[in-house]
C-alpha cells in the first residue's frame, strides 16, 4: 500500500497524511498480507476508539485498498454512520469550550497592547488572523516595500504600497478550491506596522510556520476561528460569517459543524 500512495497523483503534503494513517493502521493490527474482508476492517475498526481516526481508515481502505463492490457499499454505508456521530460528538466539543473560549474583545484588548509595545510583526500576524480567520499556513509571509521584485506562486506577500497593503494568498490550505486571494487594507496600524519592520519573511524559514507560531499569536488558529465565528454569530452578521467563509477557503457547513460553538445536532441531516 505504501508504493501505491507514493504512485498517487496527489501533492506531496497529502502523500505524507496518508502514509501516516497508513502507518497508524498497522499500529492498529491491520494486516496487509491478508484479504480484504468486512471481518478484517470490523476488526480493525473496534481496536479504535474516535470516530475521526476510523473515518481516516475507511477513507484510505476506500482509496486504495481496491475493495470489491458489496465491501465498497458497506464501507460507505459505514462512512455515512462514523460522519453523523462525528458531527454530533464534535458538537458536545464546540459547546463545552465555547464556556472558556477568550472573548474576542479581550482578544483585541491583547492585540492593541502588542501594537503599542512596538511588537509590529505579532500585531502584523494576529492581526490578520482575526480579520481573514487565517490558517496558520497562511501566515508564512514576504514583506515588500513599494514593490516586489517579482511574484512567486509560491509565496504570500504582504506588499507595502502608499496608504495601502496588498495582501497576496497563494498557499494555503485550500488554494486550489478557492484560487489565489488579494485583499487590499487601508488600516493604519497595520501600514504603521510594516514601515518598521525589515523587508523579508515575517517567519522564521527553519522551521516550520506552526512551530514558531505557536510563540507568536494570541490564540491557536482553530480557537481563533471558533472565537471570531461565535463573535459574528452573537452580531447576527450573517453577511461576514459569508465573507470569512471566502476569505479562510472553508465551506459554509465545515463552518456549521465544526467552528460554530453555539452549533446543535440537526434533527433531519438527510432526507
Amino acid at each position: 500500500m505504501e508504493s501505491k500512495i507514493n504512485e498517487l497523483s496527489v501533492s506531496d503534503a497529502s502523500k505524507k497524511i496518508y502514509l501516516s494513517v497508513f502507518k497508524r493502521m498497522l499500529k492498529y493490527g491491520f494486516d496487509i498480507n491478508k484479504k480484504l474482508t468486512m471481518k478484517n476492517i470490523n476488526k480493525l475498526l473496534s481496536n479504535v476508539e474516535k470516530p475521526s481516526s476510523k473515518l481516516e481508515f475507511i477513507n484510505l481502505i476506500i482509496v486504495l485498498g481496491n475493495p470489491d463492490e458489496k465491501i465498497l457499499t458497506n464501507l460507505k454505508e459505514l462512512r455515512t454512520e462514523l460522519n453523523k456521530l462525528r458531527l454530533v460528538k464534535n458538537i458536545d466539543t464546540m459547546n463545552k469550550l465555547g464556556e472558556k473560549l477568550m472573548s474576542y474583545d479581550a482578544f483585541l484588548t491583547i492585540l492593541n497592547k502588542l501594537y503599542e509595545d512596538k511588537n509590529y510583526k505579532d500585531f502584523i500576524l494576529n492581526y490578520l488572523m482575526i480579520i481573514y480567520g487565517l490558517r496558520n499556513l497562511d501566515l508564512n509571509l514576504f514583506v515588500c516595500h513599494k514593490k516586489c521584485k517579482e511574484i512567486d506562486p509560491k509565496t504570500n506577500y504582504l506588499i507595502l504600497n502608499g496608504s495601502k497593503v496588498r495582501y497576496i494568498r497563494n498557499v494555503y490550505k485550500t488554494a486550489k478550491t478557492y484560487g489565489p486571494q488579494e485583499h487590499i487594507i487601508k488600516d493604519e496600524r497595520l501600514i504603521n506596522s510594516l514601515k518598521n519592520i525589515q523587508p523579508g519573511f515575517i517567519l522564521n524559514q527553519t522551521t516550520t510556520p506552526g512551530n514558531e507560531l505557536k510563540k507568536r499569536l494570541i490564540l491557536k488558529e482553530a480557537q481563533a476561528f471558533k472565537m471570531i465565528i461565535d463573535h459574528y454569530y452573537e452580531l447576527k452578521d450573517t453577511a461576514k460569517i459569508n465573507e470569512l467563509s471566502k476569505t479562510r477557503g472553508t465551506s459554509i457547513d465545515t463552518i456549521k459543524n465544526f467552528y460554530n460553538i453555539n452549533a446543535k445536532p440537526e434533527i433531519i441531516r438527510e432526507i
